[in-house]
């Protein structure tokens, strides 16, 4: 193999590394962007569940249903303030 030849196929190996290392970087970034996006979907999904439910608990108290207690995750602050007015309505 001649000097040229196995310098041009070196410079056009390092193309295709080069290349492949864009490709391997912008599928990585695409990967995390996806994974962030569903985590959000997630979350958005968990929060309209709650909101749901907290209706749902609403509608039955307006409607003078007292005696279902709903169960409420620990942080969901409508939830507390309706059960708070649940057991004010009861007194």
């Amino acid at each position: 193999m001649s000097l040229e030849t196995f310098i041009y196929h070196g410079i056009l190996a390092s193309v295709v590394f080069f290349i492949c290392g864009i490709w391997s970087y912008q599928m990585n970034k695409r990967t995390d962007q996806t994974i962030e996006n569903t985590k959000n979907i997630l979350s958005m999904a968990q929060a309209n569940e709650s909101v749901t439910q907290n209706l749902e608990h609403a509608i039955m108290l307006s409607e003078g249903m007292l005696n279902d207690e709903i169960q409420y995750k620990e942080d969901d602050l409508m939830g507390e303030a309706l059960s708070k007015i649940r057991k004010k309505l009861m007194e």
